[in-house]
């Protein structure tokens, strides 16, 4: 008879140090000797709060507590302890309750595995809690959460509900270069003023007080813009003028709106506003059924944010254009380069690259602009000819590393990490790096978009088209986002065999970029494999035309899909449409 497995109810807390290696690959005594006085004073909290550490090894710790709320209260209490810390120090934390299988003092199950997925997610500092630890503990918690939704993690086959504790932060020491970039950077400003209740239901006011305070902490996660304290912006107002607003905040940009109703909708209206000029960049209005305010709020502050963020770009570009090259900063540099990033072309990239260099040149710890010319390079992927993608990956890793280094809250450092791991077929390290990018910025439309690249490739496209349909409804005015999603649809309709529904696909992204060499290979196999074989072959002399020397043997290499079978398919279709050998 089978020997039956202990098991036990438990709330597990797993912790890790963000960019250990990295840290210890600078300065290896320097490291661990912080990391001793940094884990003497996380055990000592751990204890305090009646949890046990079951194992450590290296710079990680699994403890256990029978309660969500101590397990929950320690992580806020150890991250506050450590931000004091001078010595750079950063723990990335989950918390996940479930069964657990006792072996020795260490502790097994998946219970376990879903914090330390959970922990992988965290931004340093950051803490995340499943939503099982989330129901037990939220009448008891001292700190705000955000619910982050269902998140895919990796070797767990169900999602799991995530939301993120949300604390007030000081700024550690070893913060030095993320303090001097504002300063270096002359990035762009908003405030949110109070939006004005027009509903006669005063529990209405705290529905647009709550709206405001969410949208705020969400336009702060995007680290290229300067938000001002909540604070601030509500002393002034909701009757302030914009060009007020800017003069006595020292903002660009002010974000005002209303809330009404009518019966049982709600309309929530909001304007972006420039105010030097008093010129309107951006407005949209929102209507909802008033029965869930808190569902209703936390939708409309996603969606607000991922609608701003490219009309700021947008905004932020054209300003760029009319200031003198010389009398750039390194911000107006960023903005002059992300038109021509986005272009998918030799010319742009190598023109994005240069301005994002004037910017490094202005500004060496600028970690937005290590980013994104990694981002440049990955962008090349399916422009340029076979024999060069790796050279791409080679080009942009260095700036992914030193952007990481600089500021691993940036969500463009998971993106470009995400693409690099997708290009060498890695799909749950890329899922896992974009989902890190939504955990900083749940309101990043392109990261949603790549995440659905990520999963349809690799086995899953429904959830892939899942993730594009998110993308789109996140910031359905994204000039730079639309081509993005419709040539990842057809990727995703190519691996999963619906050939139809991936002739459609690519057909309209080949209609804006019909030089597209990546665009124009899958057009050639896909006409072959629906058995159109002149068409399929037309489509193969512009391949040959973009890239003479591409050949069968090159195909399977090139190709961005992870499953065999949708590779296989891609090469048999290139050889149907008469590709050489």
């Amino acid at each position: 008879m089978a020997k039956l497995v202990e098991r036990r109810l438990a709330v597990v807390l797993a912790a890790d140090v963000a960019g250990f290696s990295a840290l210890t690959a600078e300065d290896e005594t320097g490291t661990l000797q912080a990391l001793l006085a940094s884990r003497a004073g996380f055990d000592a909290i751990i204890s305090k709060h009646r949890g046990r550490i079951a194992n450590t090894a290296g710079d990680s710790i699994i403890a256990e507590f029978h309660s969500a709320v101590d397990a929950v209260h320690c992580a806020i209490e150890a991250q506050d302890a450590l931000d004091a810390m001078p010595n750079g120090i950063r723990f990335r934390i989950g918390i996940h309750s479930g069964e657990v299988v006792p072996n020795g003092d260490d502790i097994l199950g998946e219970a376990v595995n879903i914090a330390a997925r959970l922990e992988a997610l965290a931004e340093p500092g950051g803490i995340l809690i499943s939503g099982d630890v989330h129901r037990l503990a939220r009448r008891h918690l001292r700190s705000a959460v955000s619910d982050l939704g269902e998140q895919k993690v990796k070797n767990i086959p169900e999602p799991v509900q995530v939301f993120a504790v949300e604390r007030a932060r000081a700024t550690p020491m070893g913060d030095c270069p993320r303090a001097r970039e504002a300063e270096g950077a002359d990035k762009p400003s908003l405030a949110v003023l109070p939006f004005t209740n027009l509903s006669p239901n005063p529990n209405h006011a705290f529905f647009a007080d709550g709206l405001v305070d969410d949208i705020t902490t969400a336009l702060s996660r995007l680290r290229w813009l300067e938000v001002t304290a909540r604070n601030s912006a509500v002393a002034l107002g909701d009757k302030a003028e914009p060009d007020s607003v800017g003069r006595d905040l020292k903002v660009r940009y002010v974000l005002r709106g209303s809330v009404r109703t009518s019966g049982s909708r709600l309309r929530v209206s909001a304007q972006l506003v420039e105010t030097a000029s008093g010129t309107q960049v951006w407005a949209e209005r929102y209507d909802a059924d008033v029965s869930d305010l808190f569902d209703i709020q936390d939708e409309i502050t996603v969606s607000v944010v991922g609608a701003i963020e490219p009309q700021l770009v947008a905004a932020e570009v054209l300003r760029a254009e009319h200031r003198p090259p010389a009398d750039l900063r390194a911000w107006e540099c960023v903005a002059r380069a992300i038109p021509f990033i986005w272009s998918q072309t030799v010319t742009g990239a190598e023109t994005a690259r240069s301005w994002l260099a004037r910017a490094v040149a202005a500004y060496p710890d600028y970690a937005y602009a290590h980013a994104l010319t990694g981002w440049s390079y990955m962008q090349m992927w399916w422009v340029v000819g076979n024999a060069d993608q790796q050279k791409l990956i080679a080009a942009a890793e260095p700036h992914a590393q030193r952007a990481s280094l600089l500021d691993p809250r940036e969500p463009w450092v998971h993106l470009v990490n995400g693409l690099i791991h997708i290009r060498r077929r890695e799909p749950e390290e890329a899922i896992e790096a974009f989902q890190r990018s939504l955990v900083l910025n749940p309101s990043f439309a392109i990261a949603y978009a790549y995440l659905g690249f990520s999963l349809g490739v690799s086995g899953s496209p429904a959830e892939g088209l899942e993730a594009l349909d998110h993308a789109l409804r996140l910031s359905p005015r994204d000039p730079a986002l639309q081509p993005a999603v419709v040539q990842i649809a057809g990727m995703i309709h190519f691996a999963a065999g619906d050939y139809q529904e991936a002739l459609k696909a690519t057909s309209r992204f080949l209609r804006d970029r019909p030089d597209h060499l990546g665009g124009q290979r899958q057009m050639a196999a896909t006409f072959a494999l629906l058995g159109r074989t002149e068409e399929a072959r037309a489509a193969l002399a512009r391949v040959l035309h973009l890239d003479p020397k591409f050949r069968l043997s090159d195909a399977e290499r090139s190709n961005g899909w992870c499953e065999p079978k949708a590779r296989a398919d891609y090469v048999q279709g290139l050889r149907l449409a008469g590709l050489p050998e």
